[in-house]
């Protein structure tokens, strides 16, 4: 069955959470709608004509939970693909999200480009193979047909732009300002706070400021602190060797050495413990560890902006 193309059901109990996703898939080109409990979005996709061509699906719903809603819809015979969402990483449920037939997980908040990233994924992976069914034969016209000018493609914006990026909608003085002081900072080495409440593009204030500055084209890796306890997220942003620990069978290089000379997104750090937030300082100053965890001659060149929706003054003051 053929998918309904940019249209995307989103199933949410949550109000402000379904208002914020149809704003993003607007922004990115979908046509999106919207149910606020599970038992409509079944009623929803039962009488679509055409699979949409994503679900976004959350998974803590109160009486039809997401898992169920996957569960009846697959029994169902549905077939568009279905993007779980969660405001945690759990790992659990991503596996039994998965096992019921969904086709990607994302944890909120969600970023513009990571939703368009895992739809196009997601329909990629459904579309039906092109089939070698036999093509007639071309007719040839008997008189040569004058074929329309070439059309010219754009020119490539390189990275290093300036002004709001294409990708955003911005004309308040406020904004302007925002980009203006991205501009300004990009290509320095100065330590970035980025503050704001979840949704409101944090994470694509930190992209820019690396497309812009001199580590373009060297790696851009993000960490949600907040999605992980304190000890699994010191040996993901540092890395561990071998028999470092109990159970640490075979070293293992963290986010500070993936992200070598260029950048590391510390999303959520306010969620951090504080031991933790001076100790990535102390790697993003590029300070020689020594001991147990790390090799004696680490030594990391990133630059490392942060984020935070939390509401303080004192939250991650080193960066």
């Amino acid at each position: 069955m053929l998918q309904r193309p940019n249209q995307v059901l989103v199933i949410d109990d949550d109000e402000a959470a379904r208002e914020i996703l149809v704003e993003l898939l607007g922004r990115i080109g979908y046509h999106a709608f919207a149910t606020a409990d599970g038992k409509a979005g079944l009623e929803w996709l039962a009488g679509a004509a055409a699979p949409p061509q994503a679900v976004l699906l959350d998974l803590r719903m109160p009486v039809l939970d997401g898992f169920e809603v996957l569960r009846r819809y697959r029994a169902e015979g549905g077939t568009a693909p279905v993007i779980a969402l969660s405001a945690m990483d759990e790992k659990e449920a991503v596996v039994k999200a998965m096992r019921l037939g969904a086709s990607d997980y994302l944890v909120k908040p969600i970023e513009p480009e990571e939703l368009k990233e895992a739809i196009e994924r997601c329909s990629a992976a459904s579309r039906p193979p092109a089939t070698d069914e036999p093509q007639a034969a071309p007719i040839i016209p008997a008189v040569r047909v004058a074929e329309p000018p070439p059309v010219l493609a754009p020119p490539r914006v390189e990275p290093g732009r300036r002004g709001v990026p294409t990708e955003y909608v911005a004309s308040s003085p406020a904004m302007l300002s925002i980009w203006d002081m991205v501009d300004r900072v990009a290509e320095t080495d100065v330590p970035v706070l980025i503050r704001g409440e979840s949704g409101v593009g944090k994470e694509g204030i930190a992209r820019t400021l690396h497309d812009r500055s001199p580590r373009r084209g060297k790696p851009f890796v993000k960490i949600n602190c907040a999605a992980l306890p304190s000890e699994l997220l010191e040996s993901e942003l540092f890395g561990h060797e071998r028999g470092a620990f109990t159970g640490a069978t075979s070293e293992k290089p963290g986010k500070f050495e993936l992200a070598d000379k260029g950048t590391i997104f510390l999303d959520e750090i306010g969620e951090m413990h504080p031991a933790l937030q001076a100790g990535s300082a102390a790697s993003a100053r590029c300070a020689r560890m020594r001991g147990w965890w790390w090799p004696p001659t680490a030594c990391w060149r990133t630059r490392s902006p942060a984020a935070t929706s939390a509401r303080t003054s004192t939250t991650a003051s080193t960066w």
